[in-house]
């Protein structure tokens, strides 16, 4: 069976007709309840957290249902760890290391690894803004004397 989108009208969901383009951009942005998208990690750690852990899934060659399956997790769920918007519990934790053939150690030390290198970066990005920001600034100023 065909899955519907879920901003069509009733009389869409009840034919088998496809949704028409105004349906669809009728639909609120974000999600179905209408409330904003949740794209951003909700902190830098979870997000390093997770993309640790999707990096050690695509490594392995293995799909989010999969990992999620074998880890005994629903794959939304996982989904979500590795986007940085939940905080697994140390259980879930484990049961994804363990899943993934990993010390929980190691995967820690990915973690920290990759913080390390997003506070690097942050850092380089953050000298260069106030490197342009001083040359904007001297510029406006010589050009104004």
């Amino acid at each position: 069976m065909r899955r519907m989108e879920e901003g069509c009208s009733a009389s869409a969901r009840r034919s088998s007709r496809p949704c028409t383009a105004a349906e669809r951009s009728a639909r609120p942005a974000g999600s179905a309840r209408g409330g904003p998208a949740k794209t951003r990690a909700r902190s830098p750690a979870m997000g390093d957290l997770g993309r640790a852990i999707r990096e050690l899934r695509r490594e392995r060659r293995m799909s989010i249902e999969a990992l999620a399956f074998a880890a005994s997790v629903h794959p939304t769920y996982l989904s979500a760890i590795e986007r940085g918007l939940r905080n697994p519990s140390w259980m879930v934790l484990c049961a994804l290391a363990d899943a993934l053939q990993i010390p929980v150690a190691d995967l820690a030390r990915r973690v920290e690894s990759a913080a390390r290198v997003r506070e690097g970066v942050e850092l380089v990005l953050e000298e260069e803004r106030a490197r342009v920001a001083g040359v904007s600034v001297g510029l406006v100023q010589d050009g104004a004397a």
